[in-house]
C-alpha cells in the first residue's frame, strides 16, 4: 500500500468539528443541539459538487476532501464549521492505515450559515 503524504503545512484552515446531541431516553428524535468536539488545523480541497432535489428544485451541493492529523473519537454523525459554513462529514477513512491522517469528505449544507 502507498504512503498517504500531507505536507503539515497545507494545514491551513481551523476548523470546529462539532457531534448532534440527542436525548439518551429518546435517540430517534431529532438533536437537542450540538457539542463541540475539538478544534484543529485542516486542508480543506474541493471535489465534485453532487445534485440534491428539495422540494422541485435541484441544486448543485459542493464536496470537500478534509485532512486532518488522526484522532480515534471520530465517529457518527459529524458536522464541521469552517469560516462560518456547516459542512456534513460524509465519510471519515484513514487513507494509509498508519493512524496519521485521517480523510474526511464532507458536503456543504445547504441554506445553514453560522
Amino acid at each position: 500500500m502507498k504512503a498517504f503524504c500531507c505536507d503539515p503545512g497545507h494545514l491551513r484552515h481551523q476548523i470546529a468539528i462539532r457531534r448532534p446531541i440527542h436525548d439518551e431516553s429518546k435517540p430517534w428524535l431529532e438533536a437537542n443541539g450540538e457539542t463541540l468536539v475539538a478544534t484543529v488545523w485542516a486542508a480543506i480541497k474541493p471535489l465534485s459538487s453532487t445534485e440534491s432535489a428539495k422540494g422541485d428544485h435541484l441544486s448543485d451541493v459542493p464536496r470537500f476532501e478534509v485532512i486532518i492529523r488522526y484522532r480515534d473519537d471520530l465517529t457518527g454523525q459529524l458536522t464541521l464549521l469552517h469560516e462560518g459554513e456547516r459542512l456534513r462529514v460524509t465519510s471519515i477513512s484513514d487513507p494509509d492505515l498508519r493512524k496519521t491522517w485521517l480523510r474526511l469528505v464532507a458536503s456543504r449544507e445547504l441554506g445553514q450559515k453560522e
